[in-house]
């Protein structure tokens, strides 16, 4: 099941912030892509330094999602995936490792820098077989 994490609700008012963490718990997806968790940005933020860490024990991921929504009442959509994230031609992704998140190997982990364009929510989603996966990272304005 996923966990929405509601950054504007940490305190302070989300305008004020250049940047917020967020660390979300582990989930344990299946063979096709699982919802892992749900940033809210409200449109704040411009830019993701993504961890995605696989902790299971022998299984690796075979996909990761990145979905967008642009405005509060739009439709989920999907920004990167499978081997969006080794392409060297998208502008948005501005850094991968040479290991995308979408081929995690068993305990390793991927980082990535992804231009969200101001974006009102993003999603992150994650494929294989009984597969660990923690999403962490910072959301902050260019």
């Amino acid at each position: 099941m996923a966990v929405t994490a509601r950054l504007s609700a940490l305190g302070c008012p989300p305008q004020s912030r250049m940047a917020m963490e967020f660390d979300a718990a582990a989930v344990v997806v299946g063979a096709a892509l699982t919802d892992l968790t749900e940033l809210l940005l409200e449109g704040n933020y411009d830019e993701l330094l993504l961890e995605v860490e696989n902790g299971a024990v022998e299984v690796t991921l075979t996909d990761f999602a990145l979905l967008l929504k642009l405005h509060r009442d739009g439709e989920w959509f999907v920004f990167l995936s499978a081997t969006d994230w080794d392409a060297t031609d998208i502008v948005d992704l501005h850094y991968v490792d040479s290991t995308g998140p979408q081929q995690l190997a068993t305990g390793t982990r991927a980082q990535a820098i992804v231009n969200l364009h101001g974006a009102w929510a993003v999603k992150f989603q994650a494929a294989g077989d009984t597969a660990s996966v923690n999403v962490r990272g910072i959301v902050r304005r260019k």
